[in-house]
């Protein structure tokens, strides 16, 4: 299980900045806040609210070229993670999209559910600086700043 605990509990925390990048055909990234990602199972879901959206287009076109997506978490203590995923499915009739098409119309009046995305998690990396500057420090001890080492 590659999303732990501490993941899905920033995910559920409404307090939490959830960003979806995705590419083009022509490789142009698209970055937007998503907040509808979500925890279903051991993978992630986000509710795609507009039919014609450049999010949803390189959803379908990542979906159908097997091309990964990423999603950045960030929570108010600046605790990040970056996760790669794998868009699975494209959900727009059955059960589960009637359940969140429901939720839709609850919780945003007048808002239309275009689909819902299935998101298989590949990788998990943690952002928070002071993790990544351990991290580097470890793996590469020489790259320091002449001054710093002047102090």
């Amino acid at each position: 299980m590659l999303l732990d605990s501490q993941i899905r509990e920033l995910l559920q925390k409404e307090s939490t900045i959830k960003i979806l990048s995705t590419i083009d055909e022509n490789n142009q990234i698209h970055t937007v806040t998503k907040d509808s990602l979500q925890i279903y199972n051991d993978n992630l879901l986000y509710l795609e609210y507009l039919e014609s959206s450049t999010t949803n287009r390189n959803m379908t076109f990542s979906m159908w070229f097997k091309n990964s997506v990423t999603v950045l978490i960030v929570a108010e203590n600046k605790i990040s993670y970056q996760i790669k995923v794998t868009p699975l499915k494209c959900i727009i009739s059955g059960p589960i999209f009637q359940n969140f098409y429901t939720e839709t119309l609850k919780k945003h009046n007048n808002t239309d559910l275009a689909a819902v995305w299935l998101l298989e998690p590949d990788k998990v990396i943690n952002e928070t600086l002071s993790i990544r500057q351990k991290e580097e420090s470890i793996k590469r001890p020489y790259f320091k700043h002449l001054d710093r080492l002047a102090l």
